[in-house]
């Protein structure tokens, strides 16, 4: 069975009220998507953290990290879903960006719904 690893980062603005649209911010790549890759010979742990330095100037070990999600995509195909937390950090990341849900919106940036059940989940929780 094939694995494909997803792992959304996500952050929150510092110097910016909880109920402003552009506290709570996640990752998404130059295009426009959440980070993955397939699971290889590595374990779960060291495959994160290869994924997370090709995108950020961060120690992965510093990062607060959860599972939140597995799913069947396809016949021999699963996706397990991780979601990290991080402050804010200035040029911490290589590439891509962080949004907010109105970015998002404006961008007209298409998010499966999947994720967006994932992610309304874990909003709550900072």
């Amino acid at each position: 069975m094939k694995i494909k690893i997803t792992l959304i980062v996500s952050k929150t603005q510092k110097g910016v009220s909880f109920n402003h649209p552009q506290f709570f911010q996640i990752y998404l790549t130059d295009d426009n998507q959440f980070l993955c890759t397939r699971m290889a010979t590595k374990d779960v742990r060291q495959t994160l953290s290869d994924l997370f330095s090709r995108h950020f100037h961060l120690d992965f070990d510093w990062m607060v990290t959860e599972l939140a999600g597995f799913r069947k995509i396809a016949d021999g195909e699963a996706e397990v879903t991780y979601v990290s937390y991080m402050s804010e950090v200035l040029g911490s990341n290589k590439s891509g960006n962080f949004f907010s849900s109105q970015d998002i919106k404006s961008g007209n940036i298409e998010i499966d719904s999947y994720y967006e059940k994932l992610l309304s989940e874990r909003s709550r929780s900072y």
